[in-house]
């Protein structure tokens, strides 16, 4: 089902050309589809697996022989490395909280606050949260960390407006609470897809640079920027490695 998603996709982005012989498709041709993804908003990840994916049909017809150049096989993939994820600045982080709605308002604060992964967050129960003590514990699914963090006063007053019942295992985020974190229906492509006013409302606020000599539009910060922010905030105020890396679940420095 999802090669045949990635094939529709690509003949749908091609037009015309997808009524042409094989060999009228060139490299151009899927250097341009790649570029129609990642200006789209694609991750870099979803394009070096589209276009590695792509590649195959196309060998298959060269070595039966119905076309003389596998028109993928030079087409290169994006090194991750050459665009990671920034930090928000405070203006960023008010538009990107101003926009949004309902239960995302709360994850985007919580990560903001307390550099918790996406799926970690939405997962949140009223049982992990000690409002007197004004905590949040909870285990890391990634690495399976213990983290106790202490809850910032404007998270405090916003989950003192939230209606909670007295179960502890009640979610805190109820709307997300069983949503995957990947996939079609999952949080990162909710959070990517949300709209306001017709307008996906994370590319009103975060900024797009251009990388690399294509010119691609390279998304630099994504919701995973918010964690980053959170380490690079208490990095800020020196607050110790060991420390920062406890308060993220990090096993080491290199981990994300």
């Amino acid at each position: 089902m999802r090669y045949e998603q990635i094939v529709r996709d690509f003949l749908n982005s091609i037009g015309a050309q997808a009524q042409a012989p094989l060999e009228a498709l060139t490299t151009d041709t899927i250097l341009a589809f790649k570029e129609r993804w990642l200006s789209g908003g694609q991750s870099l990840r979803t394009v070096n697996q589209t276009i590695k994916i792509l590649k195959r049909p196309f060998k298959i017809a060269l070595e039966e022989g119905l076309i003389d150049r596998n028109p993928v096989a030079a087409v290169r993939p994006i090194r991750t490395s050459s665009a990671k994820k920034g930090v928000l600045s405070p203006e960023q982080f008010q538009r990107l909280f101003e926009l949004a709605e309902g239960d995302w308002q709360g994850l985007i604060l919580s990560d903001y606050f307390k550099g918790g992964r996406l799926l970690d967050l939405a997962k949140l129960t009223w049982g992990d949260i000690d409002l007197s003590l004004q905590t949040v514990t909870f285990v890391q699914k990634k690495t399976w960390a213990s983290v106790q963090i202490p809850i910032h006063h404007d998270l405090y007053n916003y989950l003192l407006e939230l209606p909670r019942s007295g179960d502890p295992k009640g979610p805190v985020s109820p709307k997300l609470f069983d949503k995957p974190g990947a996939g079609e229906s999952g949080l990162s492509m909710s959070f990517k897809i949300q709209e306001i006013d017709g307008t996906r409302w994370h590319r009103r606020c975060v900024a797009r640079e251009k990388d690399g000599k294509l010119g691609r539009n390279v998304s630099r910060l994504s919701f995973h920027s918010l964690r980053h922010t959170f380490n690079s905030a208490i990095a800020n105020a020196d607050v110790p490695l060991e420390i920062r890396q406890k308060l993220t679940g990090h096993g080491s420095q290199g981990n994300g």
